[in-house]
C-alpha cells in the first residue's frame, strides 16, 4: 500500500508539473481566470470499458477545482473533447479544446495505464479551467513514470490548427520503468450519497402518496477487471400521507411508516451522466388505522413487511447533483385485514403492488 501511495503522489506531481507546461497557451491571463467566477464548460468523453467512466473524471476534475460547471447543449462555451485508446500496447489519450470562437487546440498524452492516462486528461482540464487548481505540483517527486504528453495536430473534424512555436513537453525517462503489476482486487472508492423521493405505491392500502429519506454508499471499481461491478446499497425510512378512507358512515385514517433497504448489484453508467440500476429489496415497519367517527376507538397498528424488485434511471447533473426516477413491485407478506364492526372492510394489502416515482439527492 506505501509504494502504491508513493507512486500515486510521484504521478500526480509529474503530471502537474508537465501539464501545467502542455497547457499554458491554452489559459486566459491567470489572475482573470483563477479570481473569475464559475466557468461554463462543455465537456464530452469516451474511452474503452475497461477505463475510468466519464463520472469518475468528472469527479477528478472537481477534485482538482470548482471553478466550473456543466452547459449542456451551448456552442457559446468552451468545449473539451477527451479521448482515450489502447494503440500498440499503450493507451494514448487525446484532449481537444475547442474555445467559443471555433479556434481549437489539439494534445495527447500517453501513459501505461488507461488510469493514467484519464487522470492526466483530467489535470489538463482542471488546469485549462483554473491555472491555480490544486494539483500537487509543490511537491517533490522522482521523474515522471512512463507518461509522454506531445503536441498533436487538431481532431479530423475541427476546423483550425493549433498555434504554432508552442513547445513540446517530453517526460519519458531515458530507461523505461516496468509497471507494478496491478491486483485484480482494487482498493474500492467509496461514494457516499444522500438523497429523497416522492412516490405513489399500491402495495400497502389503496393508493398511497409516500415521501422516502435515503442514505447511500457506492463502491466504485470494487473489482478492477470488472469496471462495470459498482454495488449500491440505501438505507432510509418511508412515510406515507395520510389516507381517509369511508365506509358506511364512519371515516379511518391510515397511515403506514417503514424502515427500507436496497441492494443493488451494480450501477451500469452510460451517455456521461446517466446510469441505470436494478435492484431488490424489503421494508419493515407498521400499518395505522384510525376510526375517526367512533367514540373511544384506539388506534389499530399491524406489523408490516414486504419484498420486491426496483429500477432506477438517474442523471447525475452535476458532479454532486443528481435527479432520478424509480419504479418497483413489491410483495407484501403481512396482509392483515382492517376492519370497522358492522359496516366492513377498511382496507388489505394486494397479493402484487406497484410504486413510481422521482427522488433528488447530493453525493458526495
Amino acid at each position: 500500500m506505501v509504494k502504491v501511495l508513493a507512486r500515486w503522489r510521484a504521478l500526480r506531481a509529474s503530471y502537474a508539473s508537465a501539464l501545467i507546461g502542455l497547457v499554458s497557451p491554452l489559459l486566459v491571463p491567470l489572475d482573470a481566470r483563477a479570481e473569475g467566477p464559475i466557468e461554463q464548460i462543455g465537456l464530452d468523453y469516451s474511452a474503452p470499458a475497461e477505463c475510468p467512466s466519464a463520472e469518475q473524471v468528472l469527479r477528478q476534475i472537481a477534485g482538482y477545482t470548482a471553478k466550473w460547471t456543466l452547459a449542456h447543449g451551448r456552442d457559446d462555451v468552451r468545449h473539451f473533447r477527451l479521448r482515450a485508446e489502447h494503440r500498440d500496447g499503450a493507451y494514448v489519450g487525446r484532449f481537444d479544446l475547442r474555445e467559443a470562437d471555433g479556434t481549437t487546440v489539439g494534445r495527447e498524452v500517453t501513459g501505461d495505464s488507461c488510469e493514467d492516462v484519464a487522470l492526466a486528461l483530467a489535470i489538463t482540464v482542471a488546469l485549462a479551467i483554473d491555472p491555480r487548481a490544486t494539483v500537487g505540483v509543490g511537491e517533490e517527486s522522482p521523474s515522471p513514470v512512463g507518461v509522454q504528453v506531445t503536441d498533436a495536430p487538431p481532431a479530423p473534424n475541427d476546423s483550425s490548427s493549433p498555434p504554432r512555436g508552442e513547445p513540446k513537453v517530453g517526460t519519458v525517462p531515458d530507461r523505461p520503468v516496468k509497471p507494478a503489476a496491478r491486483a485484480d482486487v482494487a482498493s474500492p472508492r467509496m461514494n457516499l450519497a444522500v438523497g429523497a423521493r416522492v412516490e405513489g405505491t399500491t402495495a400497502v392500502s389503496g393508493l398511497l402518496a409516500v415521501i422516502d429519506a435515503f442514505f447511500e454508499i457506492e463502491a466504485e471499481r470494487a473489482i478492477e477487471r470488472l469496471p462495470w461491478f459498482r454495488p449500491v446499497v440505501r438505507v432510509g425510512l418511508r412515510q406515507s400521507f395520510t389516507r381517509t378512507a369511508s365506509v358506511g358512515d364512519a371515516r379511518v385514517d391510515i397511515g403506514w411508516t417503514a424502515g427500507q433497504i436496497e441492494a443493488c448489484p451494480s450501477r451500469l453508467v452510460f451517455a456521461s451522466q446517466l446510469s441505470v440500476e436494478g435492484c431488490l429489496g424489503a421494508n419493515v415497519g407498521e400499518l395505522t388505522a384510525l376510526a375517526r367517527d367512533i367514540p373511544g376507538a384506539e388506534r389499530t397498528r399491524r406489523l408490516w413487511f414486504d419484498y420486491g424488485g426496483l429500477l432506477a434511471l438517474r442523471w447525475q447533473a452535476h458532479p454532486n447533483l443528481f435527479a432520478e426516477l424509480a419504479g418497483a413491485s413489491w410483495v407484501p407478506r403481512t396482509r392483515d385485514r382492517l376492519r370497522v364492526a358492522p359496516d366492513g372492510l377498511v382496507s388489505r394489502a394486494p397479493e402484487v403492488g406497484f410504486s413510481a416515482g422521482v427522488g433528488i439527492g447530493w453525493r458526495f
